[in-house]
């Protein structure tokens, strides 16, 4: 048995059928906006994600450069405190020299005037001993002169023969260090070369 529907019933059926559509085209459009919210989270977090790395990335960089620089900075301290220590050392080393130039300038100064005082002193002698000479009678002079030759002659044979003995000696020592630069046995050799030359 069909039952008909009667006029006043049409305008529910409607009405229901309106209020049905809307409510589903709220309930799709709420999800479509809930899923795009959702997408623009998941974006968003991807981006804070990325941003998070390449800070972190960046912060790891930074702390590389600045240990890298306060090494630096150390080898920088350490070669001015080197530096420093050795313009000092330098200072010292000018300043040692220094004084020691004056205490030799000091030095020849006074061994200049020991001279110049010993010269003085010889020219007094020389001529006192002119003077005693013209006191003493011409035979006895003549024959002071002779010996006095004489003995010139003989402290000049004496001399050479101490040059002489000297350039031999050094020629010697030459030849010893010469030879036993490289060894222990120097000493050894030179006393033996030493009396050689002395039974010589």
């Amino acid at each position: 048995m069909v039952m008909k529907t009667s006029d006043t019933d049409k305008p529910c059926s409607q009405l229901c059928v309106s209020e049905y559509l809307s409510a589903r085209r709220k309930e799709v459009l709420s999800n479509y906006y809930t899923n795009v919210k959702e997408e623009e989270i998941l974006n968003f977090r991807r981006i804070v994600t990325q941003e998070r790395q390449r800070l972190q990335s960046k912060m790891r960089n930074f702390e590389l450069e600045s240990a890298d620089i306060q090494e630096k900075l150390k080898e920088n301290d350490r070669a001015a405190i080197e530096a420093i220590v050795k313009a000092e050392e330098q200072v010292k080393k000018r300043i040692a020299k220094e004084e020691e130039l004056k205490c030799l300038k000091s030095q020849l100064l006074k061994v200049q005037a020991e001279i110049s005082r010993n010269k003085i002193r010889l020219h007094d002698y020389q001529s006192y001993q002119r003077f005693l000479e013209s006191l003493v009678p011409e035979p006895q002079r003549s024959e002071r002169l002779n010996q006095m030759k004489v003995k010139q002659k003989e402290n000049m044979a004496d001399k050479e023969n101490h040059q002489k003995q000297v350039q031999i000696e050094q020629s010697f020592a030459k030849d010893v260090e010469g030879i036993t630069m490289a060894t222990s046995e120097k000493s050894d050799l030179q006393k033996i070369f030493k009396k050689s030359y002395e039974t010589v």
